[in-house]
């Protein structure tokens, strides 16, 4: 038997209860058969996984799945991570008053 789609399935079935003669028992069974057989196309389909723009962005959805937290980067231009500092470092928001408190006396 030629292994049909999920919406192959669902035609049929549905041109069973669109025919206007009596629905029978049978004819009952038959829907079900079909829906069941639909159900069953459907969830052997491959899926496509997600679909990433970049390797970073796969690597942060991966990171956020593990940590539960989105990572960020001060990306702005100027004012470093050190005050007076020429040019943009990359590190974690808020990384600079992290160290600023740990410095700190006590």
């Amino acid at each position: 038997m030629p292994t049909r789609s999920t919406g192959e399935y669902l035609t049929l079935a549905e041109n069973i209860l669109l025919d206007k003669t009596t629905f029978s028992s049978d004819r009952e069974g038959r829907v079900r058969q079909l829906l069941k057989a639909a159900e069953v196309a459907a969830s052997l389909q491959p899926t496509k996984g997600i679909q990433y723009e970049s390797e970073s962005e796969r690597r942060a959805f991966d990171g956020f799945l593990r940590t539960g937290k989105f990572e960020t980067r001060d990306m702005g231009a100027g004012g470093g991570t050190y005050p007076n500092s020429a040019g943009s470092a990359l590190v974690p928001v808020g990384f600079r008053n992290q160290v600023v408190d740990q410095l700190a006396p006590s």
